[in-house]
């Protein structure tokens, strides 16, 4: 099965630098069994059965083992209840006020409540393959989680989700112009908004609305081919989850739970990039389940670039982003992934 395998070593090697790999709890470590048996609650407002919901599975699996059974993580499907607006914020902020010990959120929503550390993940037409992705996670995700604390929890690690387009929900979305004024159904992000308001549209957050809205923002591993055709070759940011815990949890760690806490982290990145689909096996799926992939002309594709370019400025306004950003554009220039050629149902 062809999958994100390119990657593994750059993943490997940035857990030893951490030193995380090769790295294990021991007889006399305060995180075995002798330690009180503890129970950590992680929070996603997704619901078992898609991607991070497997991420969240396997880390829990991995401190179970590691603690030998004295920590367990216990997951909170839709924490923050059904058809919760900001859904992603709100789950964060469970985290924040210390309801949840850990949550499992993307990136992209973090913006919104003051973390713009992560948003060079989000630059509009940047990464452009799961291999860059993980690669930039490998090589830089000390300086992209930096900023996690203006948000009262630490970033034990960070996994890649996917690549994120737009699907149609009538036709595919092959043009700039037919943005122009078209409401787009968007998970709220700043950076996110600010994207596709620089391509003239409206973002909301509710649910799907084929009657109200052009369109999506979603990826091949969450759509099932057939249900709504999509721009293959129109990459805006790659969707990538950060694992955190809140700081009030993380301070009732011992160094060696926190520790099992941080191996588990490291397995759990190196599990989903050697087995999860890689854009183009998730685009044959999708075609094969019935799906249309359809192809933006080149000029359509570069003025939708130009158009964004200002969000990208904005991000490297913040903070250190704007050498995360240079960092990111080498790694990227080295892993241009492999087209995804169009399908029809």
């Amino acid at each position: 099965m062809n999958t994100m395998r390119t990657a593994t070593c750059l993943v490997a090697a940035a857990m030893m630098m951490a030193g995380l790999a090769g790295c294990s709890a021991t007889a006399d470590d305060d995180a075995t069994p002798s330690s009180e048996p503890i129970i950590l609650t992680i929070g996603t407002d997704d619901e078992p059965g898609v991607p991070s919901a497997d991420q969240i599975e396997f880390f829990a699996a991995q401190v179970a083992d590691l603690s030998k059974g004295s920590i367990t993580v216990e997951p909170k499907w839709k924490a923050a209840g059904e058809d919760q607006p900001d859904w992603d914020q709100a789950v964060a902020r469970l985290v924040m006020d210390r309801t949840l010990d850990m949550g499992l959120i993307p990136t992209r929503a973090w913006d919104a409540l003051g973390v713009t550390s992560l948003e060079p993940l989000n630059a509009p037409f940047l990464i452009q393959s799961d291999d860059a992705t993980a690669a930039v996670i490998a090589e830089s995700s000390s300086e992209l989680m930096a900023g996690l604390g203006d948000a009262r929890v630490e970033g034990i690690a960070l996994f890649p989700e996917g690549l994120r387009r737009l699907f149609g929900y009538d036709a595919p979305i092959v043009t700039a112009a037919a943005l122009e004024g078209a409401t787009l159904r968007i998970p709220t992000s700043n950076v996110s908004k600010a994207m596709y308001e620089s391509l003239g549209a409206t973002t909301v957050d509710g649910e799907p609305d084929p009657a109200t809205q052009l369109g999506r923002e979603s990826s091949f591993l969450l759509v099932q081919g057939g249900s709504a055709p999509v721009t293959g070759n129109v990459i805006f940011y790659p969707k990538v989850n950060a694992l955190v815990i809140g700081e009030n949890a993380a301070s009732e760690l011992s160094d060696g739970q926190r520790d099992i806490l941080d191996q588990a982290a490291a397995s759990t990145l190196a599990h989903v990039v050697d087995t999860q689909p890689n854009d183009s096996e998730a685009a044959r799926t999708f075609c094969a389940e019935g799906g249309t992939i359809a192809l933006a002309e080149v000029g359509e594709v570069d003025a939708m670039k130009a158009a964004t370019a200002r969000v990208t400025d904005d991000i490297a306004s913040h903070g250190e982003n704007a050498a995360v950003l240079e960092s990111i554009r080498a790694i990227a220039a080295q892993h241009p992934g492999e087209p995804v050629t169009a399908c029809t149902d």
